[in-house]
Order: C-alpha cells, then sequence, then structure tokens
C-alpha cells in the first residue's frame, strides 16, 4: 500500500482549495479531492466579495470581474446607498475562482483528484474510500481528514451529527443574465417583508453579465423562489430583454456546527456552518476556517510524527475569534426571527446590520483625512425630502439622491444591482475582526 498523505482535503471549493494550499506550503503531503471533473462546475455562488477577501486570497487582476464603488440597500420605504471613492467591493465568477485556487494548491505540492466522490471513511479512519469516474471504488489512505465538502458534508457522520437546533438553511435561486455594456455600478440588496419576510434579493454586476437572485430561510414561505425572481427580472428596466445564461439554486447553513472536530477529522467552511447568518455569505467565515485548520495540521506534524491530540487546537482557537462568537449571536437573533415570520424581523435585522457596518468603514480613517470614506444617500419617496450626509471626517455632503421605489414592492418593483454582507479579512496569512460588508 502507498505511503498514506498526511491530510486528505474533501472537497475542492476556495475553502477546501485555501487550507490545501496552505498546509502544502507547509511542508505536508495533501491529498485535494473534488466530486466533479474541474472545481467549479457545480458551484452555486453569486461571487460578490469585499476586496481585503481577494487580498487575503492573493487574487490576480484579471479574475475580478468588476470592482463597484457602491452599495445600495433598496426598502419599501426607500433607497440607501453608500457610495465610496476608492471601490471597496469586487465580483469574481466562482468557477474561474475555484479553478484558480485548486491550481495554485496543486502548485503548492497538493495532490488534485478530479472526479473523486468521496463515500466514506475507512473503519477506523485511517483511509477514505471515493468513486472514481469510472464507477469503481478507491481507496486512499491519510493520517487526518479535512471535509470541506459543503452543506450536504459527510462531516455529519464522521465529526459529529447537526442539532435540530443548528440545523437551520437558507435556500436560494440565482440566474446569470446576459448584459453586454451594462453601466450597473452598484451591488444591491432589495428588501420586501411582504414577499420575502426571511430574506432578500440581489443582483451583482459582471464584465458582461449580471447574477441575480433570492435567498430565504427554508422552507420558504410564501410563492415559489422562481415565480419571485422572474417577476423581479420581468420588472427590472435595467434588465429587460436579457437572456438568462444559467439557472442554479442550492441551500446555505444559517449557523457554525456544534463539532468542529473529532479524532483526525475537521470540518471547514460551509460544512462546518461557517457562513454570515444574516447574509448567508460564507467566504470570510470560511477562510478563517480553513486557516485555523491547516495551521492546526500543521502543528500535528511538527515534531516529525503524527500528534492527533494537536489538532484540538483548531475548535478552540476558531471559537476565540471574534467572528465566531459573531455568527453564534447572529444565528440565535436569526433563528428567533424565523420563528415568527409574520413579525417580519429580518429586513430589520439585516438593513441595521448593513448601517452598522457601514457606519463602522466611515469611521476606519486615519485622524485628519479629508477625502469622503463613504456617502450615505437616502431617498423614502419623490413627494418627502431627500438628505444626503458623508461618513468621513471632512463631513462632506452631496447633492444626489436615488430614486425610490415609491412604496411598491421591493422585490418585485424595478431594481438595480445588490449583494451580501459580512466580515472583512485583511492580511494574506490569516483573517482579520475588522467588519465589514460583501461576501
Amino acid at each position: 500500500m502507498a505511503e498514506p498523505f498526511d491530510v486528505a482535503v474533501i472537497g475542492a471549493g476556495p475553502v477546501g482549495s485555501f487550507a490545501a494550499e496552505r498546509m502544502a506550503r507547509g511542508g505536508l503531503r495533501v491529498a485535494l479531492l473534488e466530486k466533479d471533473v474541474a472545481p467549479g462546475d457545480s458551484t452555486v455562488c453569486a461571487g460578490g466579495l469585499h476586496r481585503s477577501v481577494a487580498d487575503v486570497v492573493a487574487l490576480p487582476d484579471d479574475l475580478i470581474e468588476r470592482r463597484l464603488p457602491a452599495l445600495r440597500l433598496v426598502t419599501v420605504r426607500g433607497t440607501t446607498e453608500w457610495r465610496f471613492a476608492d471601490p471597496p467591493y469586487l465580483t469574481v465568477e466562482r468557477r474561474a475562482l475555484d479553478r484558480f485556487l485548486a491550481a495554485r494548491a496543486e502548485d503548492a505540492g497538493a495532490r488534485l483528484l478530479t472526479r473523486a466522490r468521496v463515500v466514506a471513511l475507512a473503519p477506523g479512519y485511517g483511509a477514505l474510500a471515493y468513486e472514481d469516474e469510472a464507477g469503481g471504488r478507491r481507496t486512499l489512505a491519510a493520517r487526518a481528514f479535512v471535509f470541506a465538502d459543503g452543506p450536504r458534508s459527510l462531516a455529519r457522520t464522521y465529526v459529529g451529527p447537526t442539532p435540530r437546533a443548528a440545523a437551520r438553511t437558507w435556500i436560494g435561486l440565482e440566474y446569470d443574465l446576459a448584459l453586454p455594456g451594462h453601466a450597473l455600478d452598484a451591488l444591491e440588496i432589495r428588501l420586501d417583508p411582504a414577499a420575502l419576510p426571511l430574506g432578500y434579493a440581489w443582483c451583482f454586476p459582471k464584465r458582461d453579465h449580471v447574477n441575480v437572485g433570492l435567498v430565504t430561510l427554508a422552507p420558504p414561505h410564501g410563492r415559489p423562489l422562481r415565480a419571485l425572481l422572474d417577476a423581479l427580472v420581468a420588472r427590472w428596466p435595467a434588465l429587460a430583454g436579457a437572456t438568462v445564461l444559467a439557472r442554479k439554486g442550492g441551500i446555505v447553513p444559517a449557523a457554525p456546527v456544534p463539532r468542529l472536530h473529532d479524532g483526525n477529522r475537521l470540518a471547514v467552511g460551509d460544512a462546518a456552518g461557517m457562513t454570515n447568518p444574516l447574509t448567508a455569505g460564507g467566504y470570510v467565515c470560511g477562510f478563517l476556517s480553513a486557516a485555523h485548520a491547516a495551521d492546526a495540521c500543521l502543528a500535528a506534524f511538527a515534531s516529525g510524527r503524527f500528534d492527533e491530540r494537536a489538532l484540538a487546537a483548531y475548535p478552540r482557537r476558531l471559537r476565540r475569534t471574534a467572528h465566531w462568537v459573531a455568527i453564534r449571536a447572529a444565528a440565535v437573533v436569526v433563528d428567533l426571527a424565523a420563528r415568527a415570520p409574520a413579525a417580519r424581523l429580518y429586513p430589520r435585522l439585516l438593513a441595521g446590520y448593513l448601517r452598522l457596518a457601514h457606519a463602522a468603514l466611515g469611521v476606519v480613517r486615519p485622524l485628519g483625512a479629508q477625502t469622503t470614506v463613504g456617502v450615505e444617500t437616502r431617498s423614502a419617496s419623490q413627494t418627502t425630502p431627500k438628505y444626503v450626509f458623508a461618513r468621513s471626517h471632512a463631513r462632506a455632503s452631496s447633492s444626489s439622491a436615488q430614486a425610490s421605489t415609491n412604496g411598491t414592492s421591493a422585490v418585485a418593483a424595478t431594481a438595480a444591482p445588490s449583494a451580501g454582507a459580512s466580515a472583512t479579512v485583511s492580511s494574506a496569512q490569516s483573517p482579520s475582526r475588522t467588519p465589514s460588508v460583501a461576501g
């Protein structure tokens, strides 16, 4: 039998590939297994990021679809926009991102196996079994296993089951719409408590198309998501006549799992429920979990022999981070909102979260800076006064204001681009604790 790998990473999405690369660069023998023909083939993701996430994973410019200077929040009461001189948001194509990070993990020394669907761990957990492209079953030996295989992870079997209280999920639907030559320059979130009491709509501008979608806490309430999304697209002038290039749907966990590690097995990313419970965004918390899991694996082999006990540092250190504390608290609040959809608490929670996050961005600036960090523009209706104020040390103002939805359904009315929110990541080595607002 061949010498076992030090670590087998199950799933070559961004989080799994990031962990695999980090461990391979640290000198470990890493296998990276992906069920698809190529990483990203079955990915469902709108592809919105804060620029600091791109800094963490060192994305090259040619992988960035658009750099966007604004985020716009549209509700039935009006529109709020935060606009920045230095664009803080960007969009990517997830298939390209997945393939880039997997290729970089290979360059670092990890062995990528595609068309390798992991189906079980062997008794004693010294190996895994996977199905190859011909349907045959193969085995691969490893001393440790990192589950990065998404919300329906095998970690539920081999790390720990998800209690019912932590099993709440998001369900979403997205379209890619052909829109060559478009001038959309903002991420936009649309809140409509009547149509989506437990969710929101978005649109992310890309180079020659846009990604639009809806997400709601499962099970969905009211009309089917496809009917809601079709209505949104049909009533959006900027999207008139756009051809649907692709339709995809999927689920995202809405709470972290209570068990992240057991013996020689660790769960990261969506497999660990490491997402923003308010937005379903997974990049920031996912990369954070990958970094801590990879570092625990490196520590386990630091003496030249495998010390399984060192892996217990992963959950311990992750739970000490501000991100873990925040998502645990947010998951509790979102769960309470989901228990009473008629109260329409979720839209207020998300709107408040975005305003607080942008307020934080507005004050994180060198003392005495005179440039405008962000300009917030609000529009209540065509008949009420509009006001603008700047979040900067210069307190600059603006005279522009956005047209409102005039009291109509925000999801089903005229719209523009949209985005989720999350916390930011700072250095190329590890995510920071600074709050932010995308991806």
